[in-house]
């Protein structure tokens, strides 16, 4: 891939070249991602990057034509110098790869993998911006030396392939090829519309992943350590808002209930709470048969869009599936004092945490919270113990970066500088960030920068 500069001086790329290809492709953050897979294997050999250039405040883009869609990354509203950002189409399986670095004076960008459709490319990299500053400021908060990264594939069909299908992992085995090009800057993970298999199958391609099965030395399901991690900070914010309360007789309505949920469930039945109200789109019988026999739990099977399970009259709204619900709309009805979740970017807006204040409600930002995925699988090089200290001191009070600490912190802080509950979270991540790694400090920058030289 050639630099946009070389391109506009070369005697093969005309000005007149230039503005036939304006008015053939055309495209922008507007543009379906079908489109911009076609542009990026018609004129850059299927690949494309946005790495950012501090001197110049902007980005460096690999096509001249993606100068424009660099700027309006920097206007989006998510933008935070996100260091760069990549594109491949897969070789076989026609899929559209990307990545994203954000903030990796702390380490190598680390995050997951998103499998999910998206209907511009817009959408897409707006997922990537925000979802990848989010991993920065959660690794930060629990005390790891990573960065924020995030992966997306493009779901460029109606329906995800089959789990299992030779289609699926010839993908994902293209994916660990993306990620071997990529030298490392970004390490990968499971997120929403992976399985472990398919962390399996862009780990036999790349060294550069994470949250592989157990039985090929990896840290296998994050599922329980989230929910563990969830549980630790609704304890920290019912003690916080009345010093010494506990989950005992509490009542929990939970939005979504899948592999996290069910371990909350166990957790909170352990915890003594009155009440775990459960509602779902689907009936996950093998999840619910371990409550069928415990009268303090009730499942409901709603239909999309049903918002009951944030209207219940309860202590403690979970939202446990996509990101979004707590929201202008849904908070209006919300009756709970506590909203904390396993779901990522909980709130559509920041400026919802607002809201929520005005209605009295605690909001436990989710990066802080639903921290225990990255914690559990970002340092599987580093083995495995029984009940290991550096995992379980998350879920303690002695571990300043535990759970619980930092809930109170932010909650805390907060009540002090009277901001938000997300504005003080922000600001103890970005300062966490800000501390760079004691031996490799932006060594995603320096292998971006050997890249794209």
């Amino acid at each position: 891939i050639m630099l946009a500069t070389s391109l506009r001086k070369s005697t093969l790329f005309s000005n007149k070249h230039y503005f036939k290809l304006i008015n053939k492709y055309s495209i922008s953050l507007k543009s379906n991602p079908e489109k911009f897979k076609k542009f990026l294997k018609e004129n850059c050999d299927g690949k494309g990057y946005f790495v950012f250039d501090e001197e110049s405040n902007a980005y460096k883009t690999s096509h001249p034509l993606l100068k424009e869609i660099g700027e309006e990354i920097q206007n989006d509203i998510d933008f935070s110098k996100h260091e760069g950002i990549f594109f491949e189409v897969g070789r076989t399986s026609n899929s559209l790869f990307s990545a994203y670095v954000c903030n990796t004076k702390r380490g190598q960008a680390c995050g997951g993998i998103r499998y999910w459709k998206y209907n511009t490319l817009g959408e897409m990299v707006n997922d990537g911006l925000r979802l990848s500053q989010g991993m920065g400021r959660k690794s930060a908060l629990a005390g790891l030396w990573w960065g924020g990264g995030k992966g997306i594939i493009n779901q460029h069909t109606d329906h995800p392939l089959n789990r299992g299908s030779n289609e699926r992992t010839k993908m994902f085995n293209e994916y660990g090829e993306f990620l071997t090009n990529l030298k490392g800057c970004y390490v990968g993970a499971e997120d929403v519309g992976l399985i472990p298999k398919d962390s399996q199958d862009v780990f036999k391609k790349t060294r550069f992943q994470t949250c592989i099965p157990e039985s090929i030395g990896g840290s296998g399901n994050p599922s329980k350590a989230t929910a563990k991690g969830v549980v630790c900070a609704m304890e920290a914010a019912v003690d916080f808002i009345k010093n010494g309360d506990t989950l005992e007789d509490k009542v929990i309505s939970m939005q979504g209930f899948g592999n996290v949920s069910s371990f909350m469930a166990r957790y909170l039945l352990e915890k003594n709470v009155r009440k775990i109200k459960a509602y779902d789109i689907n009936t996950h019988q093998s999840l619910l048969d371990e409550f069928k026999d415990d009268d303090r739990f009730e499942f409901t099977e709603i239909k999309n869009g049903d918002n009951t399970p944030l209207h219940e009259e309860c202590d403690i709204v979970a939202p446990n599936a996509l990101g979004g619900t707590i929201n202008e709309e849904t908070i209006k009805n919300i009756q709970a004092k506590i909203v904390c979740g396993a779901a990522n970017n909980q709130l559509r807006n920041n400026s919802d945490n607002e809201l929520l204040e005005e209605k009295g409600i605690t909001f436990i930002p989710d990066f802080v919270g639903n921290r225990m995925g990255i914690v559990n699988c970002a340092n599987e090089q580093y083995g495995y113990i029984d009940n290991d200290p550096l995992i379980e001191r998350h879920f303690g009070r002695d571990y300043s970066n535990s759970v619980f600490n930092i809930v109170q912190s932010l909650l805390e802080r907060s009540k002090k500088e009277n901001i938000t509950n997300i504005e003080a979270a922000c600001k103890i991540a970005d300062e966490y960030c800000e501390e760079g790694h004691p031996l490799y400090p932006h060594r995603s920058k320096v292998i971006m920068d050997g890249l794209v030289d």
